[in-house]
């Protein structure tokens, strides 16, 4: 049988995860470079169990970090803007041409965060999209 290695992020990324259990409930604490520092119930009274959830979502969490993504509960406007801050250092540094800066953060306001406005990123379905 084939031995699994286990997950480990860059050094830089996270120094791992801490369980606890409170009122008999286990619950995990991390943080993760250029995040806030995140806890969650497991929703278990195993330790067992907990062991493997707490696991599972640090690994989730970093992948997520990893890839660029946030794992703050963001509302579109929000990260709307960080794109068009994006936009803007890419036409600096000569990555985008200059029309991008002219139209696009434009478009982005008028139409995109005029319609999703402050809504969470993650709330928002392929349906809502759809709907767009």
């Amino acid at each position: 049988m084939r031995q699994q290695t286990q997950f480990q992020p860059p050094e830089s990324l996270s120094s791992g995860y801490q369980i606890r259990e409170r009122n008999g409930v286990w619950q995990v604490s991390f943080s993760v470079r250029g995040e806030k520092q995140q806890r969650y119930s497991l929703g278990t009274r195993d330790r067992a169990e907990a062991d493997r959830l707490a696991y599972a979502r640090w690994v989730h969490a970093c992948m997520l970090v990893q890839n660029g993504q946030s794992l703050s509960q963001q509302g579109f406007s929000d990260v709307a803007e960080e794109f068009i801050a994006t936009i803007e250092k890419d036409v600096q540094q000569g990555r985008k041409a200059e029309y991008h800066l002219k139209d696009d953060p434009r478009r982005i306001r008028r139409y995109f965060a005029a319609y999703f406005g402050d809504r969470q990123i993650k709330a928002i379905s392929a349906r809502d999209i759809d709907g767009y």
